[in-house]
């Protein structure tokens, strides 16, 4: 009689425990109720089966016990994923949305942007709206590399919540990644212009360090070192955004008349190389070579009139597979990895 008291107040108690929980909070192991109820597991393990069976909370294999809310298979559908990403302004991110809703349309569910603009604050904002919002997981483009200390707390505030990395990631990051291999950008680039010829290639880039950017500069660098006969690396972060760019990339070029190629880190500064090119009386491609990753400058070959070596990203795939890797985390209770995505290099 007093064991059966036991155990139904330690069922009664857990009930309300897990009622009154937040659906992705973890609820305390098997030992950590049986040292507070003063009973053993099997009690214990009793009462939460009892609990699983009636619908009142869920236990996965290797994770945890949770409350009843906590997403599963069916909920994928019913619930939004979120998409934290600085913009999708540019080809290459709306590709990546593109993505994600073809992945939507093809699972009867749907996604909501947050966009972060950049800033850092508001990059740490969007991710708790997303959790406010009540979003299933958060397919997450970062802005740079900064902010672990709020990644940090997310990850240990939320650990439940899943989130893949987009194009982008963090270092030292649990959460897994769907992209490209950007070191493998930045050594393909340089190795498909050193077999033209080439020993002194530029990579200027922006003053933001993304991972993605950080993986490319370790690519070209190392390409450079194996496949220029001993060439220098040209690479450098625009700081001084008080001149126009046009301006910067001139005197850039003029530093270092020895070069004859360069490659455009991401799309958005390729009109501004041009155009420095142009003023400083370059031919392209007689005395100077361009190469671009990402397609953001589709007319840049018309500009010269000679076509243009292109690394393409597939954003596309990205999107799709990045929600592919939300499901697998959320329903199957799969590891977080890391995918990479094929790109191509092609002329345009």
């Amino acid at each position: 009689m007093k064991e059966d008291l036991l155990y139904k107040t330690i069922k009664r108690q857990i009930e309300e425990l897990a009622a009154a929980a937040p659906p992705d909070a973890s609820l305390p192991s098997e030992n950590r109720f049986s040292a507070k109820f003063g009973a053993s597991r099997m009690t214990v393990r009793k009462a939460l089966g009892e609990l699983e069976a009636e619908g009142k909370l869920r236990r996965i294999q290797g994770k945890g016990t949770y409350p009843a809310g906590f997403p599963h298979a069916s909920s994928f559908a019913e619930r939004c994923a979120a998409f934290v990403a600085p913009s999708i302004s540019s080809k290459f991110s709306d590709d990546i949305a593109q993505g994600m809703t073809t992945f939507c349309r093809d699972n009867s569910t749907h996604f909501i942007t947050l966009l972060t603009r950049n800033s850092r604050a508001l990059e740490k904002e969007q991710l708790d709206m997303a959790v406010k919002l009540g979003c299933c997981g958060i397919v997450f483009m970062p802005i740079d590399d900064s902010g672990e200390d709020y990644l940090t707390t997310f990850e240990r505030d939320h650990p439940h919540i899943p989130v893949v990395f987009a194009d982008r990631k963090r270092a030292g990051s649990r959460y897994g990644y769907v992209g490209s291999d950007h070191y493998a950008i930045g050594y393909t680039a340089v190795k498909y212009l050193a077999e033209k010829g080439h020993k002194n290639i530029a990579f200027p880039v922006a003053e933001y360090k993304p991972t993605s950017m950080l993986d490319r500069i370790a690519g070209y660098k190392d390409a450079v070192s194996r496949f220029t006969g001993g060439g220098k690396s040209y690479y450098a972060y625009r700081t001084l955004f008080s001149i126009p760019a046009e301006n910067y990339y001139c005197d850039f070029f003029q530093k270092y008349p020895q070069l004859t190629a360069v490659i455009s880190a991401s799309g958005h500064p390729a009109d501004d190389i041009a155009a420095a090119l142009l003023k400083l009386n370059k031919s392209v491609p007689k005395d100077f070579s361009i190469l671009l990753v990402d397609e953001e400058s589709p007319n840049l070959g018309r500009v010269f009139h000679t076509d243009i070596p292109v690394i393409v990203q597939n954003g596309f795939k990205i999107g799709y597979a990045a929600l592919e890797e939300l499901f697998a985390l959320l329903v199957h209770n799969a590891s977080p990895r890391d995918v990479f995505i094929p790109f191509n290099l092609q002329l345009i």
